[in-house]
């Protein structure tokens, strides 16, 4: 899948626990800038497990969703993280329906991440998020003793980790 224009490729690092709460980092092509997405725990849990290539004992509802997709003949192709808006990030997955159409649909990032996990697709995010609320990633690596150091925002917003 090619990359879209203004967008980099993103990969997922960790599941990291805040004092606001589960927070998934996406690094950039260079490993440098990191973007913090806060999730919840169950989408935590779900990204951390598809991460180690584990499942849970019974499907959670992104397993469910892909068992969906794939039973009805849709393939996922991508996904992406496309804007910042309030506060709230906004994402896209793109699945190949089997008559060949595309369909972009409307979604979270944490499933949009999930899925790209679970499905092993690119996960794509527009260049200006990662300027406009990306960090550099000596700011969340840790002191010596494993734990996250707090530090500002590019914006001048606390990160609470």
């Amino acid at each position: 899948m090619t990359k879209p224009a203004g967008y980099v490729s993103a990969s997922v690092i960790d599941v990291i626990e805040t004092r606001s709460g589960d927070a998934v980092l996406l690094a950039d092509e260079t490993g440098n800038t990191v973007l913090p997405i806060f999730v919840g725990g169950t989408e935590a849990m779900t990204i951390k497990l598809r991460m180690e290539g584990k499942h849970y004992k019974r499907p959670l509802t992104h397993d469910l969703l892909s068992d969906m997709m794939k039973d009805l003949g849709g393939t996922a192709l991508k996904v992406q993280v496309d804007d910042l808006r309030n506060d709230t990030f906004i994402g896209s997955a793109f699945i190949e329906k089997s008559d060949g159409t595309v369909v972009e649909l409307d979604a979270r990032p944490s499933d949009c991440i999930a899925m790209a996990l679970g499905e092993k697709v690119p996960i794509y995010v527009k260049q200006r998020v990662f300027d406009s609320a990306g960090i550099d990633k000596s700011e969340i690596e840790g002191d010596g003793e494993d734990k996250p150091k707090p530090q500002k925002h590019k914006r001048g917003e606390p990160l609470s980790l």
